[in-house]
């Protein structure tokens, strides 16, 4: 049985929580597989299920193409997890906007069976939150060590470091040593608010500036 708390609908992202139990949720995730569309998030009594909208999607999308070029041209072995879902020690679950893994097969005994137990959290995650608040998913992140979280919500674009077991504002970001906020930041946000993707164009320049500042990683 399942008692629903709370359904916002916008022209962004749809978003549901349920009370449910651990046998209910573990049927919910078994019959989704693992191709569903939505982002599942689980504390072990409130289920989150959201299904992303177009800019959600984008966000992810860019994110991850920036990425991708900053792993190639600065030379960092940076892994792609995409919205994986982790599983903390406990009963807790969540299915991110995005992860990543820097320096991974070091790090992390079974790249296909990550477990938060014995193996460290991504070193990067991506959250969108155009429908709801991130302050509960951020005080999870915090509680499982997340270094670094990039946030993308109505106001903009943030990133935030873990310090003394709190989230701060940072302009630079510790994960990626030498990559500016700002520059993320620009990107993202001009091409959130497009009404038409130039996704060439937006990867040759980003690929540009790499090239151009690689002395920020190399020289911190």
């Amino acid at each position: 049985m399942t008692t629903a708390m709370h359904h916002p609908v916008t022209s962004f992202d749809q978003v549901v929580r349920f009370k449910l139990s651990r046998t209910a949720y573990d049927g919910l995730v078994e019959s989704l597989g693992d191709n569903s569309h939505v982002r599942l998030t689980y504390d072990g009594e409130i289920l989150e299920i959201m299904s992303p909208g177009p800019l959600h999607e984008i966000v992810s999308r860019v994110v991850s193409g920036l990425l991708e070029l900053v792993s190639l041209e600065w030379e960092i072995d940076i892994t792609d997890l995409g919205s994986t879902r982790f599983k903390p020690p406990g009963n807790q679950e969540f299915e991110p906007d995005g992860a990543w893994y820097l320096d991974m097969e070091t790090r992390v005994k079974d790249r296909k069976n990550i477990d938060l137990a014995i193996d460290p959290p991504p070193n990067l995650l991506l959250e969108t939150d155009i429908t709801t608040s991130s302050s509960d998913k951020l005080r999870f992140f915090a509680a499982i060590r997340v270094p670094e979280v990039w946030l993308y919500t109505l106001d903009g674009f943030a990133a935030k470091a873990l310090e003394h077991g709190e989230y701060v504002p940072i302009s630079v970001s510790r994960a990626i040593t030498g990559l500016p906020i700002a520059e993320i930041t620009k990107r993202v946000e001009d091409e959130a608010a497009r009404s038409k993707s130039n996704a060439l164009m937006l990867r040759r320049e980003w690929q540009q500036w790499l090239r151009e500042h690689k002395y920020l990683h190399d020289n911190p």
